[in-house]
């Protein structure tokens, strides 16, 4: 049989660290992985390390780094280790857990719920009583047109102006009163 079949995984990565003189503390500051899960991988020892895809995460990025052939290392693994629960849980077993707690706390969910629709309640009131007060006014407003009655057109000018204004308001005045509904006559200043 071939030598790599008969030693097991955590045995090969040692052996390939040794022969590259590598330390578990070159390799941890290299792959960031803890020093207690290199050592853990190194003696096959798969319970400390919390799940199964950390654990093949870990087998593979090792290998890469030195140099082993990542399926065979995944290969050697899978036949070694037939047991699916890995560390504390497996995978679905954590994730039951997680929706477990979901379902647990329903009540969250509502609140949040209704704290949204008390808030968009809340502005729609507010828009409703600044509409409702004209503080937001979508209409346009004409902008006041100060009219000039002759005593303020008098004050304000010379009075030969003043006179002349006068007389034209007087005749602007007479020729209006004549006219009779439904036509106009043309004034000629």
């Amino acid at each position: 049989m071939n030598d790599n079949s008969e030693i097991s995984v955590g045995q090969r990565l040692r052996r390939a660290r040794e022969a590259m003189k590598l330390t578990i503390t070159d390799i941890s500051q290299q792959l960031l992985i803890s020093k207690k899960n290199l050592i853990a991988l190194e003696s096959d020892d798969y319970s400390t390390i919390p799940a199964e895809v950390y654990v093949r995460g870990y087998l593979r990025s090792y290998a890469k780094f030195l140099k082993l052939p990542i399926d065979e290392i995944l290969a050697n693994y899978n036949e070694n280790n037939n047991n699916p629960d890995i560390g504390n849980k497996s995978d679905q077993q954590s994730f039951v857990v997680a929706q477990n707690e979901c379902k647990k706390t329903p009540y969250i969910r509502w609140i949040s719920y209704g704290i949204g629709l008390l808030f968009i309640l809340l502005i729609i009131i507010w828009m409703y009583d600044a509409r409702k007060s004209g503080k937001m006014t979508t209409e346009l407003t004409a902008p006041e047109v100060n009219t000039v009655t002759s005593d303020t057109a008098n004050a304000q000018q010379p009075q030969s102006q003043q006179s002349v204004n006068q007389a034209v308001l007087e005749k602007k005045v007479d020729s209006e009163a004549v006219v009779p509904t439904g036509e106009q006559k043309n004034i000629d200043l």
